[in-house]
């Protein structure tokens, strides 16, 4: 575990228990173009949309030990209503930092699984619906993403060799995806949802959500849940000075 700082990590994401890595050949070249098209596409998209805004919410969870858990989420939003389902648009801008003798095919191959792992959890699973006092109240479908950017990022992600503990800003190579997938969803501002007895405040749910205990439960199983989607509308209808709430989509 990290010194106590604004971004150090949560205590119980270090307790994970080990599990089998259920990674993708590092050889499937033409889904890696295919996601970087899209990200492209998107970020296109993006840029058609309103400026973004910057969202960013200070963390904490306390804990029994000397140092409460405290780190900054971070991430982008833009609203987009000049299109046939009006969007908000939230990216997150991630910079992978490989150790020495981490290749560029592993970077590469990283990078699609945890796209592919987070957009299946979270693209346009959830609906903002922005209530107005004058106009008419609209919905806004919720379109989550990953940027990799070599600046101006979010967040710093280092990327290491072989099994490790992974945590929002290290993973190892080894790991499965939907941790990669559920440490990038602390950058959200998404809180652990498994018991730690060093974190004994923390509200635990065993519904196979990713924030929780998915290795016991099945890893294949683990999916965001409406609550995670009622905080995402929380935190970013603050920063935007914007009514929300969300429902399934």
């Amino acid at each position: 575990m990290k010194a106590h700082a604004e971004e150090t990590e949560p205590v119980a994401e270090t307790a994970a228990p080990a599990s089998p890595s259920l990674g993708v050949p590092v050889t499937q070249q033409a889904q890696i173009l295919a996601l970087q098209r899209s990200a492209g596409n998107r970020a296109v998209t993006r840029l058609l949309a309103r400026e973004p805004t910057k969202v960013t919410k200070w963390i904490k969870e306390e804990t029994t030990g000397a140092e409460n858990v405290t780190w900054t989420a971070a991430f982008d939003v833009s609203f987009d209503e000049d299109v046939s389902t009006p969007t908000c648009w939230l990216t997150i801008k991630v910079k992978l930092n490989p150790d020495e003798g981490v290749t560029k095919e592993d970077v590469n191959t990283t990078k699609v699984r945890v796209l592919s792992r987070f957009n299946l959890l979270w693209d346009s699973k959830f609906v903002l619906h922005e209530h107005r006092s004058i106009l008419s109240d609209r919905d806004w479908l919720l379109r989550p993403g990953i940027e990799f950017v070599d600046k101006g990022q979010h967040v710093t992600v280092n990327l290491h060799k072989g099994k490790g503990a992974d945590n929002r800003q290290n993973w190892y190579l080894e790991s499965p995806e939907y941790t990669y997938a559920h440490e990038i969803s602390h950058q959200m501002g998404l809180l652990d949802e498994y018991a730690n007895d060093s974190v004994p405040n923390r509200k635990v749910y065993d519904d196979h959500s990713i924030m929780g205990d998915y290795y016991t439960e099945g890893m294949t199983q683990a999916t965001a849940k409406l609550r995670h989607g009622e905080r995402l509308a929380s935190i970013i209808g603050a920063a935007t000075d914007k009514a929300l709430t969300a429902r399934s989509a």
